[in-house]
């Protein structure tokens, strides 16, 4: 199957579960319909039928606007002018729509999202995770943002469209799960959204490297690579490092030591060059999956000439937090600590007490020295009578002697009984 036919056959399926998401997306508008069409004739079943459909239709038009609606900190243009002066011309640079709003979410990532439906006016949300604004320099931000606005752009049949529709197909699964009576009618719907949105994967992949160099054209490949390869060394050092060692702060406290944005904030400041080149090269080593709807870094890279572009400059640039946040900065990270800490301290609390359970019953069973010995004792007895029988079996058995059976037992019960490999034992 080559692109196009490809391409055809996923903006068919697309309009597809759009027309069963019409038909099956409301539960009352389906019984209207259903009580008119078996049970009723004449004028009465065209109203009911009628006014089923306008239900359905009025239900799904709902659902739709919901989907497109974040949930996060809105970052009007009056408190943060540089910011929606970055935007606004990002969407002039990509020829896109002008983004109606800018909505901070605790993740990392830029995405445009759209209502859709029949509307006067179409609501266009930039999402901007704070783990990115705050990890990456304001230039990489921006190419961030401008390959966000046109990954979604392009006509009906695009790949752009068809990323656009997956994207919003993806947050119409989520509404559906949540969403009673209409949910259990919608379970085969979800499932055809589900393999739609998996079996176009290798399409989304074609586009974001397409967007690459579309991105890359309008500006210098190299900025370009640099921005995609920074974006990507920071969100493996946030999920491999700087999250994990945070993290694992529940093991001793039952308190996060400190407050997991700001961490990010000094973490993100402290990195040297060589843990970012290490990173890079992780990152870098990272091999192709044709199930995910984003390339690798490599295949980015390649696909823009560029691999070898990271961190030419000497000097380190201040997060783009820094700069489009402004002197709100702070508040922000304050507020998102706090949402972080209400939604998480009771998981952070029950796994400081499992682990202080653990080392409680760990400590418990530890033997004493007393007990250290007597096992000792018997290991050795046991390997000295092993070694009389092998030595009584005849000569031209193998055998270990009793010195090195000894010594076999001295490294087992260090390691196995007492967890402490440098103890020394007497003979």
């Amino acid at each position: 199957m080559n692109q196009h036919t490809g391409r055809a056959a996923a903006t068919l399926n697309t309009f597809v579960i759009y027309a069963a998401l019409a038909l099956s997306a409301s539960a009352s508008g389906l019984v209207l319909n259903l009580f008119a069409a078996l049970f009723l004739d004449g004028e009465l079943r065209a109203v009911l039928l009628l006014a089923g459909l306008s239900l359905s239709l009025w239900r799904v038009s709902i659902l739709l606007r919901r989907a497109a609606v974040v949930s996060g900190k809105p970052l009007p243009p009056s408190d943060y002018p540089w910011l929606h002066r970055l935007v606004t011309k990002a969407c002039a640079s990509t020829q896109t729509a002008p983004v109606t709003d800018i909505v901070l979410v605790p993740d990392y990532g830029v995405a445009l999202v759209e209502s859709l439906g029949v509307q006067w006016h179409r609501r266009r949300t930039l999402v901007v995770g704070i783990e990115l604004i705050q990890s990456v320099d304001a230039r990489s931000f921006a190419v961030a943002v401008q390959h966000a606005l046109a990954s979604a752009k392009g006509n009906i049949g695009s790949l752009g469209w068809l990323s656009l529709h997956i994207n919003a197909m993806t947050l119409i699964d989520a509404c559906l799960a949540q969403s009673g009576a209409d949910a259990y009618l919608c379970k085969p719907l979800r499932k055809k959204i589900n393999r739609h949105v998996a079996r176009s994967a290798g399409l989304m992949r074609q586009h974001v490297l397409a967007v690459d160099r579309a991105v890359g054209r309008a500006g210098r490949s190299a900025v370009v690579a640099c921005a995609i390869a920074r974006i990507a060394v920071q969100e493996r050092l946030l999920a491999d490092t700087i999250w994990p060692r945070f993290m694992a702060g529940a093991d001793l406290e039952p308190r996060p030591p400190y407050l997991p944005h700001v961490g990010i904030r000094v973490a993100t400041e402290l990195l040297t060059r060589t843990e970012l080149h290490c990173a890079f090269a992780r990152v870098l080593a990272d091999t192709p999956d044709e199930t995910r709807t984003t390339p690798c870094l490599r295949e980015r890279l390649d696909g823009l000439g560029e691999r070898g572009a990271f961190l030419d400059d000497k000097t380190r640039q201040p997060s783009a937090a820094v700069l489009l946040l402004g002197a709100s900065y702070g508040a922000v990270i304050a507020e998102f600590d706090q949402q972080w800490i209400a939604e998480n301290q009771v998981a952070w609390t029950e796994r400081h007490e499992s682990r202080k359970r653990l080392s409680t019953t760990l400590q418990e069973e530890r033997p004493t020295q007393h007990q250290t010995q007597e096992r000792l004792a018997r290991a050795r007895a046991k390997q000295q009578s092993e070694a009389a029988k092998a030595a009584a079996a005849g000569p031209h058995e193998k055998k270990l002697t009793v010195a090195d059976n000894y010594a076999y037992a001295q490294r087992w019960v260090s390691t196995v009984v007492t967890n402490e490999p440098l103890i020394e034992f007497a003979h």
